[in-house]
């Protein structure tokens, strides 16, 4: 059965941010099962949003209507508005996929949002700077780590400079690669180096 793994978007929304993650996910290429998981973007509004960057997306779903038990994972990016009540059901919709114990991946600025509902403090995790979670409920600097991208349990987090560990991070807790096609994928991501490229297509293709 597909699963979803989806992915909150918004005006402002960080294309970097979701730009590795996303068609790693939709391209059956080099992955374990290919098609088990397909990305389904979900927003406050069927309106069609405009990233930071000026591209246009339509949603797939409404927050509300987003099923957990359809869902592998729900991601959320950065972008304005995550140190006020704007993101505020879409962290409704992440509280029950941490309840229900399925994986919740935030970079950037979506780190706060979990951070000020308290959802970070009993997990190791990162994000831009230690202070720059200072607000709400967050009690959790003991367990702050100075790395691009952490997981723990079932959440992922990572500083805005690190799409790619992001990416890297989701893949591996989804199961999507071999480890190493995984590796090899990084490492091509990393160094630039061609040399990666032909390693993951002679370890996809032999």
């Amino acid at each position: 059965m597909q699963k979803k793994v989806s992915l909150y978007v918004y005006d402002s929304l960080s294309d970097w941010e979701y730009g590795y993650l996303a068609p790693g996910i939709n391209d059956s290429t080099f992955q374990n099962a290919p098609e088990r998981l397909v990305v389904e973007t979900c927003a406050s509004s069927l309106d069609p949003i405009t990233t930071a960057g000026g591209i246009r997306i339509a949603p797939d779903a409404l927050l509300q209507n987003v099923r957990v038990e359809e869902c592998a994972m729900f991601v959320l990016c950065g972008g304005s508005g995550w140190d006020g009540d704007r993101h505020d059901l879409a962290l409704s919709v992440a509280e029950r996929f941490i309840k229900a114990q399925v994986p919740v991946a935030a970079i950037c600025g979506a780190t706060l949002g979990l951070a000020k509902r308290g959802f970070l403090n009993t997990v190791n995790h990162t994000s831009n700077a230690p202070e720059f979670l200072h607000l709400g409920e967050y009690r959790g600097q003991d367990r702050y780590q100075e790395a691009l991208a952490v997981s723990d349990q079932n959440s992922i987090t990572a500083s805005g400079i690190a799409p790619v560990e992001f990416a890297r991070s989701i893949f591996e807790a989804l199961h999507l690669y071999a480890p190493e096609i995984l590796e090899a994928w990084f490492k091509l991501h990393t160094t630039k180096q061609s040399v990666w490229y032909y390693k993951l297509c002679e370890l996809a293709y032999s």
